[in-house]
């Protein structure tokens, strides 16, 4: 059956034009924001003025982008192991037949489904505070004082500190997509090896892994989408140790509220630059992790 022009222009036309509004002329006004100095982000375009690449180049000279640079890097590894390392530990737990297994499973999704500022602050008051701080009294309790005198909030340290929080906060998330992909593996395949004598360690990783290569691939991609937007809890966390490309990017764009003086368009630059550091990301995940040639 033939589909009428205009009946395509019905269904398709509203979708195009809010992406047209809402995402490919912001883009293109970013991009060329970039290449103006721009005192506010409401600046009309008549006044903007024309500097090429020098907000480019102002940008790479900036210490504090170099060190957020840096930062995004540390947290996509860092971050990376611990939220997929862990997400896939649990996942396997929870994919057997203990008990309690919705309950654990939803209490391991529970962070989620809070706002990230309130994550954030509660782990800045509540669990790292060196007077009554949750890892101060536990630490303490069993006797491993070196651990709990440890200055969380300290120069030295906010950086992890922010680290293991935003793990805490993203698990839930990849724990529940590796148990739907667990859970589809037929079952089959497991009591084979358990008839030829592999350990469930080794099943792991001879057949679990393997079989949810496509889905672990998937949740980088997405967790990469996230680190590039890394932002909450490097404002809770604020230190010059914690700063991201993301919350620089705040700063220089809406910091004309407090400074008149400052450029909107490195802001802009700072933008069209981690775009095309999340490209790279993407290219090399796929060049990394193949996709899967198994079948079941």
């Amino acid at each position: 059956m033939k589909i009428k022009k205009s009946t395509l222009a019905l269904f398709l036309g509203p979708a195009i034009i809010l992406f047209i509004v809402f995402t490919l002329y912001p883009v293109l006004r970013t991009i060329l924001m970039s290449l103006f100095k721009v005192n506010t982000i409401t600046t009309p375009l008549n006044h903007w003025e024309f500097v090429g690449l020098k907000n480019y180049i102002d940008l790479f000279n900036n210490a504090i982008f170099k060190i957020s640079l840096k930062n995004i890097v540390k947290i996509w590894f860092f971050s990376g192991i611990g939220t997929i390392g862990i997400s896939l530990l649990f996942a396997a737990i929870l994919n057997t037949d203990i008990k309690g297994k919705k309950f654990f499973t939803s209490l391991i999704y529970l962070p989620k489904v809070i706002s990230p500022i309130a994550i954030g602050y509660a782990w800045l008051l509540y669990v790292y505070n060196s007077q009554f701080g949750l890892f101060k009294n536990a630490f303490s309790k069993i006797g491993l004082n070196s651990i709990a005198n440890i200055q969380w909030l300290g120069p030295d340290m906010i950086f992890t500190a922010m680290v293991l929080a935003a793990i805490f906060n993203a698990i839930g998330q990849y724990t529940l997509m590796y148990i739907s992909a667990m859970t589809r593996i037929p079952k089959d395949f497991y009591e084979v090896a358990r008839i030829e004598g592999e350990s469930k360690f080794k099943q792991f990783f001879t057949i679990t892994l393997p079989l949810i290569k496509d889905v672990i691939k998937t949740s980088l991609v997405l967790f990469t989408t996230g680190t590039i937007g890394f932002f909450a809890f490097a404002r809770i966390f604020s230190h010059i140790t914690t700063v991201t490309p993301m919350l620089f990017t705040y700063n220089q764009i809406f910091g004309t509220e407090i400074n008149p003086n400052t450029n909107v368009g490195i802001g802009a630059a700072a933008g069209v630059i981690m775009t095309l550091i999340g490209i790279l990301f993407f290219v090399l995940q796929n060049v990394v992790v193949k996709d899967t040639d198994f079948e079941y």
